[in-house]
């Protein structure tokens, strides 16, 4: 497998960086040759997994963030003629593994992060999944001991038609695969027949040939259902996903970097290549000086990405006053009951001001949002197109309004989807595939009164997001200077409106967020 090379810009990990340079772009030039395979007798039955059926993402996996690492090689050294740019020598995998033993990690199995994925289960604080793709010799030669001594589970993704191939760079046989099957904390999957260079080109008989007969060949071989696959080159389509689950498959991995719950679906799962392990654990779990501190580190650290929450509501009258928070002055409302209602119209920030009879200071007169009820009432609108949401919506009463224009659902990807219901407001990370339909979203806030997909993520945990983190994922215009409306959750469980009386960039107004008592809150307008 040839993964994409690493972009310029990483975050390094201090006391892995000398480990992990001198790993330069580089493409192995040459073809693998297909062997011929030899019939080999079927094994005694190995312990069968405890398989499920198949199960599409569960928004409730969304409370938390885990990083999945791929490997391929682990060789002794770069010195050696074929390395190549993504291998791992075995120097640098023990400092890995040291790595994450020192920040606390929980490594977990497959079927583990399959269970919490699909059913909601809890995964313990700081977990990771390891995987192997291609089942280099070097893996059971330099990987498997280190992983022993740890104690860590990881899983093997197999390309059947080149077991035991010694052409090119070895593979393991099949008496090794069955020995790591055996061993208890191995996952065995697929990784295709062939190691096609996309599946995805292929016809439906070819990549139903590469998916069925890999699973057929490895069942065989080791005695037990094998529902897991990675693809070869990170690459499928939408057709290849139809084949997979009608091949059996229950999980699959792609090759996009980023929080395993922030995948398309459960046959498209993300991982990040070994080499992105100091993004993969600042994105996940914050940086690393911050854990080392303070152990488990709180979200809205550099780079930190956002994970859901649905936060309960607590009942008090509605209220608005003036504040200053963060050296931003503020028109802030909360309590009452949120409602949602389209604008159908371009809005400003004005427009959230509630109707106090007296504009806010040094501002024109607000526009009238109250109705005397204790409503906070919140426009859902887009300022950037011409009053249309972006993304799937739900005003207050009304129907739930998928999106559907594919570019405009790309482009609010891994925005914060607002769902809030009579007892709790949720901002949860948009996966256009999981959460486009209303089913979904209501299995996991029931009562569903409203939707919309905000900006971008300000405040989490009670801190401002750092500015890497809210522009990492959020509007193009998060930097300009202009009046700004935030919507939260208060650590007394009242809902927010807060709108800047002066203009702010979005992370000026998180840190307003947080300092005026937002636990979570997220970009408006």
């Amino acid at each position: 497998m040839t993964p994409r090379p690493v972009p310029g810009k990483v975050l390094l990990l201090s006391g892995l960086l000398t480990l992990l340079a001198g790993c330069a772009p580089h493409r192995p030039a040459t073809q693998e040759h297909k062997p011929v395979q030899q019939s080999v007798a079927a094994p005694p039955a190995a312990p069968s997994p405890a398989l499920a059926p198949f199960r599409e993402l569960n928004l409730a996996s969304l409370e938390r963030r885990v990083p999945v690492l791929t490997y391929h090689g682990v060789i002794a050294s770069r010195a050696q003629k074929d390395a190549v740019w993504f291998d791992c020598t075995v120097a640098e995998f023990e400092a890995q593994m040291a790595f994450l033993k020192a920040q606390g990690a929980n490594v977990v199995t497959l079927l583990q992060l399959q269970r919490h994925l699909t059913l909601g289960e809890k995964l313990p604080d700081r977990s990771v999944a390891l995987t192997f793709d291609d089942s280099y010799q070097g893996v059971y030669d330099y990987a498997a001991p280190v992983l022993a001594r740890y104690g860590y589970p990881y899983a093997v993704f197999v390309h059947t038609d080149y077991v035991g191939s010694q052409k090119g760079r070895p593979k393991m046989t099949w008496d090794q695969l069955r020995e790591l099957d055996r061993s208890g904390p191995v996952t065995i999957g697929s990784h295709s027949r062939s190691h096609p260079a996309d599946l995805g080109r292929l016809t439906q008989a070819q990549q139903d040939e590469e998916l069925q007969g890999s699973k057929k060949v490895l069942e065989q071989e080791l005695g037990h259902p094998v529902p897991f696959i990675s693809y070869p080159n990170g690459k499928a389509d939408e057709a290849t996903f139809g084949r997979v689950k009608a091949a059996g498959y229950t999980l699959g991995f792609m090759e996009e970097w980023g929080p395993v719950q922030q995948s398309p679906g459960i046959l498209a799962l993300n991982r990040y290549i070994h080499l992105q392990l100091p993004r993969a654990w600042a994105e996940n779990y914050g940086p690393v000086e911050t854990a080392r501190e303070v152990g488990y580190p709180a979200p809205g650290g550099l780079g930190v990405l956002p994970t859901s929450a649905a936060l309960p509501l607590t009942t008090a009258a509605l209220r608005t006053r003036q504040t200053v928070a963060a050296g931003v002055p503020l028109t802030l409302s909360s309590g009452g009951v949120l409602s949602g209602q389209l604008a159908g119209r371009l809005l400003g920030s004005s427009d959230f001001m509630p109707d106090t009879g007296q504009p806010a200071a040094g501002q024109p007169a607000a526009r009238q949002l109250d109705t005397g009820t204790n409503d906070l009432r919140l426009w859902i609108t887009s300022h950037a197109a011409r009053g249309v949401p972006l993304g799937p919506c739900q005003a207050q009463g009304g129907a739930f309004v998928p999106e559907t224009d594919p570019d405009r659902l790309a482009l609010v990807q891994g925005r914060p989807l607002v769902l809030w219901n009579s007892e709790r407001l949720a901002f949860v990370p948009f996966s256009p595939g999981l959460m486009n339909d209303d089913a979904q979203l209501r299995a996991f806030l029931p009562g569903l009164k409203g939707a919309f997909v905000a900006g971008a993520w300000l405040v989490q945990g009670g801190q401002g997001m750092s500015s890497a983190g809210i522009l990492s994922i959020g509007t193009s215009d998060l930097r300009t200077l202009r009046r700004r409306v935030f919507l939260g959750v208060s650590l007394a469980g009242e809902p927010m409106l807060g709108v800047s009386n002066v203009p702010v960039n979005a992370r000026q107004l998180a840190l307003a967020a947080a300092k005026a008592g937002a636990q979570d809150a997220v970009l408006v307008y």
